[in-house]
């Protein structure tokens, strides 16, 4: 499939509780937030919300956001997420979240909710995505964990 994005939402705000508990930050300390949705041959695969510390990443906003963010981090700021924390809930879709996605309101879709962190330990990313459930396959690996 050819992979694609299409940015819906970018601005920069106070991050409230939950984004400031996941990026170690305060509730009115500022974030960049960009949200899109993500295409697979063109057609609606996952919607994403993807919030970032904007004194860590100055200027983000001011760059292409239909690429890899990941990317931009790594090249601009010289930071790239190691490892992340995920969690999977499934969900149904909103009307909102149906009308971006092109599903029908109460469709399943599966709910990531994503914590990634640079190789220090530092929090880069706190991201809630929607997956569609009709178009998606979760595979996980696991690997020898550390005492």
């Amino acid at each position: 499939m050819v992979a694609g994005a299409r940015v819906l939402f970018a601005s920069e705000h106070p991050a409230g509780p939950a984004a400031a508990a996941a990026l170690r930050i305060g509730k009115d300390d500022l974030v960049c937030e960009v949200q899109r949705v993500r295409l697979a041959d063109g057609k609606p695969i996952v919607l994403e919300r993807s919030l970032f510390p904007a004194d860590r990443f100055p200027g983000m906003l001011d760059s292409r956001l239909d690429g890899s963010l990941y990317e931009l981090l790594e090249v601009r700021y010289g930071l790239r997420p190691h490892r992340a924390r995920e969690s999977l809930e499934p969900v149904t879709a909103r009307v909102r979240e149906a009308e971006a996605l092109e599903v029908p309101e109460g469709a399943p879709l599966m709910l990531v909710e994503r914590i990634a962190y640079a190789r220090s330990g530092e929090p880069l990313e706190y991201a809630r995505d929607l997956f569609r459930g009709d178009r998606t396959k979760v595979v996980v690996w696991t690997s020898e964990l550390e005492d």
